[in-house]
């Protein structure tokens, strides 16, 4: 990628987030409003904040709209209130309308790159939005000499696990970080494989590990040395890890090979001697190309 492409890609894809998080933000102050009305809540009175996650669904953009409609029909909205929130949420669809333009603008964006047409398309869980911030941030891989050094900036080395401490500069790229955890849950929604497998093993390993042996406690399996999970959130949290450590190897293998740049075997190959490869799902290449000659 040209670095002009790749700057307009940020710019694409900033700015259908940015129009996108104004529309949502507007939506939800006036869907506010409207649940407030409704549930006889004083405005002035503050909520903890999972109360005020719970009413998205009950209050969604349909139901909020409707029930507006009928709170002014029934006279609890007074008209001239009604006529400033009518005037927000045509200005939220025009939002709304705009953010669909840049949505457009990034599909044209991607499908313009091979290693969406050649691959990601075919992915689940990866769509338009994940792959032009995956072009964004990191684009073929030109700048990452080897996986680790993509994994590293991407947050999912053991570094990158480590709790942030005030005052030291990040090693990765936190939006990438981000992106990659939304990845990782579109993956197991979706149940893409071969991602949620090793999600699902993994998570059971470590579960298993921390019921025979005690949670928060170092054991050796098989000469190796870890320390067991102290619950399901972290028992979840390292598949996840494992799940991405994989993905992104995927993606170095795969870009880097469609721009005829050099590839190595994935550390754990090369030093470790495993053997085993897990191919990627979708792949535009044989498992032979990945790996066997790499």
């Amino acid at each position: 990628m040209t670095k002009i492409i790749a700057e307009v890609g940020r710019i694409i894809t900033e700015g259908y987030v940015d129009f996108q998080q104004i529309r949502i933000g507007q939506f939800n102050r006036i869907r506010d409003v409207v649940r407030r009305k409704e549930k006889g809540i004083p405005y002035v009175v503050p909520e903890a904040a999972h109360e005020e996650r719970q009413f998205t669904n009950e209050f969604n953009d349909a139901k909020m709209l409707k029930l507006f409609n009928e709170l002014v029909r029934q006279g609890r909205i007074a008209p001239h209130e009604a006529k400033y929130l009518q005037k927000t949420l045509e200005l939220s669809a025009k939002m709304k309308k705009i953010e669909g333009e840049y949505y457009k603008f990034m599909i044209g964006y991607v499908e313009q790159e091979i290693i969406w047409t050649k691959w990601l398309k075919n992915v689940k869980g990866i769509g338009p939005n994940i792959m032009a911030n995956l072009l964004n941030m990191v684009g073929y891989c030109e700048e990452f000499r080897y996986p680790s050094s993509l994994r590293r900036y991407a947050g999912q080395d053991p570094d990158g696990a480590s709790k942030r401490q005030k005052g030291v500069k990040f090693h990765y790229n936190p939006k990438m970080k981000n992106l990659v955890w939304k990845i990782t849950d579109q993956f197991i929604k979706n149940r893409t494989e071969p991602y949620r497998t090793i999600y699902d093993t993994e998570k059971a390993k470590e579960l298993m590990f921390m019921n025979q042996y005690g949670p928060d406690t170092d054991i050796t399996i098989g000469g190796v040395k870890k320390h067991t999970v102290k619950s399901r959130l972290q028992a979840d949290f390292r598949a996840k890890r494992k799940m991405a450590t994989v993905f992104l190897t995927h993606y170095w293998l795969i870009a880097r090979l469609l721009k005829n740049l050099e590839i190595t075997k994935p550390y754990p190959h090369d030093r470790l001697g495993h053997q085993t490869f897990i191919m990627p799902s979708a792949s535009p290449f044989t498992q032979e190309q990945l790996f066997g000659d790499a």
